[in-house]
């Protein structure tokens, strides 16, 4: 994954991910993509770890992979036939069956811990196809004039799923679903109601032709998933799965000081959260 780092060019890299490969990043630190276009083909391919894009002209463009957020949580993949090709950075042999570690930093709770899955800061770009993501704090966050185009993507299992700051901007294509996220997406700025309005438009006029070509989203929300759908395939944890409960589709404000969520929308619907459900408890909620 070496392709991934870069600071200060804007040359583009191309990384091919073959089918069924693994690669590992750093369980603590974010891979960053500062300033640069990275584009990953990857053929199926599975990243367990965070990658974050900064700086106005960097971009991430990732086709056909599953991204997953570690977390705190221990991952165990059965041998494959043949023997898993792996790309670590603290390792460069791993015994079978195959061993992710947790972060080990039990003095903060499982929220505390979680990263966004992706992130995108200060004017940087990505452009995510056929993609999932799954289990962080956020499955894409988007910061500070950062944007994402979503074609077929899955965000599954996260606080929240897309979360787009004030000034970025979300464009999804074709049959993107957000499933079991606490809040599938936060959209901040103005004008948000009126999207949010079409995107419960073109969930509820799925099938319908005419209708997705009046909107630019293509969009299913759902709360149904298990284990299955938020691992990658082939892989177990030690630890029960826990899978998040959906407390509101969209949410239009968020105070990041307190953490709590307002203006709260399922199925086209306002509704009033509860002071628990209202919140995350996350204590770094905003870059």
């Amino acid at each position: 994954m070496n392709a991934l780092h870069g600071h200060g060019s804007e040359a583009s890299s191309h990384t091919v991910l073959l089918d069924g490969r693994l690669f590992v990043l750093d369980p603590h630190t974010p891979i960053v993509v500062n300033r640069r276009r990275v584009s990953i083909i990857g053929d199926d391919a599975i990243i367990i770890g965070r990658i974050d894009v900064k700086g106005r002209g960097a971009l991430l463009s990732a086709s056909d992979v599953f991204f997953l957020e570690p977390g705190n949580t221990q991952l165990w993949r059965k041998a494959a036939e043949g023997g898993d090709r792996i790309s670590a950075t603290a390792a460069a042999q791993v015994r079978e069956p195959l061993l992710i570690p947790s972060t080990g930093r039990k003095e903060k709770s499982a929220t505390e811990i979680l990263m966004p899955v992706i992130s995108a800061t200060v004017g940087a770009g990505v452009h995510l196809n056929r993609c999932t993501l799954s289990s962080g704090r956020d499955g894409v966050y988007l910061g500070m004039g950062s944007h994402c185009i979503l074609n077929h993507v899955r965000i599954v299992n996260c606080i929240r799923g897309l979360y787009e700051g004030v000034g970025c901007r979300t464009s999804m294509l074709s049959a993107c679903t957000f499933q079991s996220n606490r809040y599938h997406m936060v959209l901040l700025g103005p004008n948000n109601a009126e999207r949010a309005a079409q995107m419960f438009g073109s969930a509820s006029s799925a099938g319908n032709e005419t209708g997705r070509e009046e909107t630019s989203y293509s969009v299913v929300f759902t709360s149904a998933a298990s284990a299955a759908d938020v691992l990658p395939r082939g892989f177990t944890s030690d630890s029960a799965s826990v899978i998040q409960q959906t407390k509101a589709h969209v949410v239009l404000q968020h105070c990041p000081i307190t953490d709590v969520y307002s203006n709260c929308w399922c199925d086209a619907a306002k509704v009033e959260l509860s002071v628990e459900d209202a919140t995350a408890g996350l204590s770094d909620p905003l870059f």
